[in-house]
């Protein structure tokens, strides 16, 4: 339990710094691979949780500029897989970075669904900012 706590509380730090640096245009390509780098380390740490939830489904709102199929390309996230704190992360940092290359900035907030019978859905709630300029 203690673990599954520092976790959560992990997630949410990191996705406070990832909204920080995309809001404020300081994420580029070497950041994102830093952050990346130290994702996962994280996710080779070896720490046991026998009951992660499974995901029946990932959606998005808010995204006008790319579909919905095209974010599912980006993801590490599939249906079936196991609910994990830092895949969501990695997904997170794709989704931003798909929008950097169109130059958008973008917020992402993922919603973790109730679980029920041990399956959960994802969605991640995308705001979409005004172009960047000077980029």
């Amino acid at each position: 339990m203690l673990i599954k706590k520092f976790k959560l509380y992990t997630l949410l730090i990191l996705s406070l710094i990832i909204i920080l640096l995309v809001n404020s245009i300081l994420i580029h390509a070497e950041q994102i691979q830093k952050i990346t780098s130290q994702i996962n380390k994280l996710s080779n740490q070896e720490i046991v949780e026998s009951n992660c939830p499974i995901i029946d489904s990932i959606h998005f709102t808010g995204n006008n500029k790319l579909s919905s199929q095209q974010l599912f390309q980006v993801i590490i996230l599939k249906p079936n897989d196991p609910v994990d704190e830092i895949k969501i992360m990695q997904s997170m940092l794709r989704i931003a970075d798909s929008y950097k290359k169109i130059k958008l900035k973008v917020t992402i907030t993922p919603i973790l669904g109730k679980v029920i019978n041990h399956h959960i859905s994802i969605q991640f709630n995308i705001h979409e900012n005004d172009i960047m300029k000077n980029y």
